[in-house]
């Protein structure tokens, strides 16, 4: 699964908080007032604001994370709903035959679509069964999704190291600039700019944090995709 590539690319990451502590840009001169951080295409970032554009950033990646291995994370509760389904279509007083429901549902993880037309559902069955089916196929589609989602992160993620970075070494040089400086800067400048100095900060410091968790996730992640026909064995009622 690329293990190997993913764990370089997330110490890349965590390296990148240090950025925070750090100077002015990569030329050792700070940012005039009058620039704008740019994107990759050469088009200015939405806001300018550092903090809401580094934000914008790690939620970038967290989202591409989450669309990863969020359905595998939910495993044990996507089980756990298809085991409640006999349950919950009794409470709904449906009629349908709960058996020929899961028979239908066992199709997703081969590929099939399940056929509900000649189960004749009744409305609030329908939905319930409906639920199920789109919860098993995020689940299908995480399962085939994997390994070329598990390389591409890499890329992904040094992708954010780099832009990221970039709006926080310029940001942090300019701010610098105003803390320090003797004369020409108000009190309540100053503030501001120490204040910003920790929003960048605190948003660096969230990565981190949220690096931390995915290095230990990508680790756990094989044991659990290891896991899943036994689990749905029992959702099946085998």
């Amino acid at each position: 699964m690329q293990r190997s590539f993913l764990m370089s690319a997330l110490v890349l990451a965590l390296a990148a908080g240090s950025v925070g502590c750090g100077g002015g840009g990569g030329s050792g001169e700070p940012a005039k007032d009058g620039d704008s951080v740019k994107k990759d295409d050469g088009a200015p970032a939405e806001t300018g604001d550092p903090a809401v554009d580094l934000q914008a950033v790690s939620d970038g990646v967290t989202k591409d994370v989450d669309a990863i291995f969020q359905p595998i994370r939910d495993i044990d509760a996507i089980v756990q709903s298809v085991i409640d389904l006999p349950k919950d279509l009794k409470a709904a007083k449906s009629k349908v035959d709960s058996k020929k429901v899961i028979a239908e549902l066992k199709k997703i993880l081969t590929g099939a679509d399940p056929v509900l037309d000649g189960l004749k559902l009744e409305d609030d069955a329908k939905a319930k069964v409906q639920e199920r089916i789109d919860k098993l196929k995020a689940l299908k589609k995480s399962i085939d999704d994997l390994p070329q989602a598990v390389t591409d992160l890499p890329g992904k993620l040094a992708d954010a190291v780099t832009k990221g970075g970039a709006i926080a070494a310029k940001s942090i040089g300019k701010l610098q600039v105003k803390i320090k400086a003797p004369f020409g800067v108000s009190a309540d400048d100053k503030k501001k700019a120490t204040d910003d100095m920790a929003k960048i900060q605190k948003v660096m410091d969230d990565f981190k944090a949220k690096v931390d968790g995915w290095k230990k996730e990508i680790t756990d992640i094989p044991g659990k995709a290891k896991d899943i026909p036994g689990k749905l064995a029992k959702a099946w009622g085998k």
